[in-house]
């Protein structure tokens, strides 16, 4: 899948990321395999999606 493609390019494994991304996606520990998940929100969620999850992370406030 183009998940584990894009995943592999960068010397990682999709485990490696999995959980963290779709917790980032869905809020949950638990959902539809990610590829489902991202084609269902579309891409403008989903990059919407991880930008408020690196600003929390960053201490950013978040609306």
């Amino acid at each position: 899948t183009f998940l584990r493609q894009l995943v592999a390019q960068r010397g990682k494994k999709l485990k490696d990321i999995a959980q963290p991304l779709r917790v980032a996606l869905t809020g949950k520990t638990v959902s539809p395999g990610l590829d489902e998940v991202m084609l269902t929100l579309g891409k403008d969620r989903v990059i919407g999606r991880l930008k408020r999850v690196v600003d929390l992370m960053r201490g950013q406030k978040v609306s």
